[in-house]
């Protein structure tokens, strides 16, 4: 069965995830300006993501269904007053826009793809298949990270959780990918850094063929591992010349270095 359609998780897999916290940083610094804080900016940071991911985890919906996705602006504008708040400030609405106005324009500067990036990107545009983006960010992340670091024009497609309703691995999100495209899960590999954010999500809406990215040698799955993303479009053509890639039969496990 050919490959028409090559689905990218975005954080962690496309963008460096160290940017990421380079980004925190620099927020948190400039709140530190901003408020006259005595606190170390990389401790508000730690402060912030575990108060983020205590916002993200939500509350369980019926059925064991995952909680409803909540945007990252929101919930990162929820922490980053309850953040102010519980050092002794409580912040204006002006406050909260220069907050989630300054960390955008942060992000844009400090966002970048992994070396190898746009050369497999390439690759794969050349040999003619379509290229996707699934990921738990928000649509803004799409509309202005994307272009700041340089890919936008090797994409076809593009999805967000914030569309979708839900964040991976429900199924919701993969779905939406195949259903804007018209192609069918069996003509698709998913590939990501989380097996079961990206793996058993994509599993769970049919596409079976899956590549995990594992930049630090640190996991044994079944299936397709890579350190970095050159191997991938040699993953894509086997996939494609009828090669399992999925079902516990592992074709390629190249481990190069990261790029």
């Amino acid at each position: 069965m050919s490959v028409r359609l090559v689905l990218f998780d975005l954080v962690g897999t496309l963008l460096d995830e160290e940017s990421d916290y380079e980004a925190l940083d620099g927020i948190m610094a400039e709140t530190v300006d901003r408020f006259r804080l005595t606190n170390d900016p990389e401790e508000l940071s730690g402060e912030f993501t575990l108060a983020f991911m205590e916002v993200l985890r939500g509350e369980p919906e019926e059925d064991d269904e995952p909680a409803t996705f909540i945007p990252f602006q929101e919930a990162a504008k929820e922490v980053w007053s309850g953040l102010l708040v519980h050092h002794g400030i409580v912040p204006t609405e002006k406050d909260i826009a220069w907050f989630w106005d300054t960390y955008l324009d942060i992000q844009r500067r400090t966002w970048r793809a992994y070396p190898e990036v746009v050369d497999t990107l390439k690759e794969l545009q050349s040999d003619n298949v379509l290229i996707g983006i699934v990921t738990d960010a928000d649509r803004y992340m799409l509309e202005d990270v994307i272009p700041a670091v340089g890919i936008e024009p090797y994409i076809d497609l593009a999805v967000s959780a914030e569309e979708a309703g839900h964040a991976k691995p429900h199924p919701a999100l993969f779905r939406l990918a195949l259903e804007r495209t018209g192609i069918p899960a069996s003509e698709v590999v998913m590939v990501g850094d989380s097996y079961e954010r990206d793996v058993e999500g994509a599993r769970g809406a049919g596409i079976l063929r899956t590549v995990l990215v594992d930049r630090h040698g640190a996991r044994t799955v079944a299936g397709p591992v890579v350190r970095d993303l050159r191997p991938v479009p040699r993953v894509v053509h086997q996939a494609g010349n009828g090669h399992e890639t999925h079902s516990g039969r592992t074709q390629v496990t190249e481990r190069t270095r990261a790029g």
